[in-house]
């Protein structure tokens, strides 16, 4: 796969990110403070990934993914309900890693996974 390969389907991915945070989900309980790290951490993909398509500077070298969020987004909960209001935050989960893994095609970025 090519550069312009890779920079074509980074914009495409942050063409599908929506203005509303979360999209269309509602506060879970048990969930703690995991949505409000979600947020974060798309912000701060979404800025890599929008800085490298438009040619700008990349100030960081890595983007670090959590192992206890991937934990927490595709667990399974007690009731259809709950599941209905966690599959906009697992979405959003799998879209930030999609951005994650294609940001590091580039060569420019590394993904670690933390605990």
């Amino acid at each position: 796969m090519g550069r312009d390969d890779v920079k074509a389907q980074i914009a495409e991915r942050l063409s599908r990110s929506g203005t509303k945070w979360p999209r269309g989900a509602s506060r879970i309980d048990g969930l703690g403070d995991e949505d409000v790290d979600l947020a974060e951490l798309e912000g701060f993909v979404a800025g890599l990934a929008s800085s490298y398509v438009d040619g700008g500077p990349l100030r960081v070298d890595r983007i670090h993914l959590s192992r206890r969020l991937a934990a927490t987004f595709e667990r399974t909960l007690a009731s259809e309900e709950q599941e209905k209001l966690l599959d906009p935050y697992r979405r959003e989960w799998r879209r930030i890693v999609e951005l994650s893994e294609l940001l590091a095609k580039t060569g420019k970025i590394r993904v670690e996974w933390t605990d």
